[in-house]
């Protein structure tokens, strides 16, 4: 799968890692989520965790709404946080997430997309597995910074295929990825339909 899931499957066939994938979900961009759909969601993978296991990855979107959960990620997170709460939690968000406090607090590891349209989906994956990598050998846990300017961006302009803001904002998410001591950046484009004030850009590094 060219997906970042397909990535973390790939990287803990490696180890000769037992897997489990409890819930796969997708959506169209529409309206909330219900309640009884995400509490269902959660649960799956809550009960899973309750097993036991010694490292969590995540393919995520990272702008879920739901009826009661405008950061419905951020919650998802922080409760997987609670139930694990010294186990390596990576994910692989998608460019136009609404990236949070709540997300960043509640994960080691958090990548994103870097092309709209997504060419990059299993590569996000695979950076989110070389960092998960080092903490499971042994190394420190990286150290995320959030920043998220008074921005909306327009969908139709993100196109990172072209001359534009979009592009530019990516090339340097990318020199700083290369910069010595970076696990990794992200800079999120957002995904700016749902009416919440945390909507909007993000960068991350």
């Amino acid at each position: 799968m060219s997906t970042a899931l397909g990535a973390f499957h790939r990287y803990a066939e490696g180890l000769g890692a037992e897997i489990s994938c409890p819930l796969v979900a997708h959506a169209w961009p529409s309206g909330p989520v219900d309640d009884e759909a995400f509490e269902a969601m959660a649960a799956a993978l809550l009960a899973d965790i309750g097993l036991g296991c010694d490292m969590i990855l995540l393919d995520l979107h990272g702008a879920m709404v739901t009826q009661s959960h405008d950061d419905g990620e951020g919650e998802l997170l922080a409760r997987i946080r609670r139930a694990a709460p010294g186990v390596p939690v990576g994910v692989a968000l998608d460019l136009h997430g609404n990236i949070t406090r709540k997300m960043v607090e509640n994960c080691d590891v958090l990548i994103g997309f870097k092309t709209y349209p997504h060419i990059d989906m299993f590569e996000t994956g695979a950076h989110v597995c070389r960092v998960m990598e080092q903490i499971r050998s042994g190394g420190a846990r990286p150290r995320m910074a959030l920043v998220q300017p008074p921005l909306l961006a327009h969908t139709l302009m993100m196109n990172t295929t072209v001359d534009g803001a979009m592009a530019d904002i990516v090339a340097l998410s990318r020199a700083a990825e290369a910069e010595a001591g970076s696990s990794g950046s992200l800079s999120s484009a957002a995904f700016r339909l749902p009416i919440w004030p945390r909507r909007g850009p993000a960068s991350l590094r």
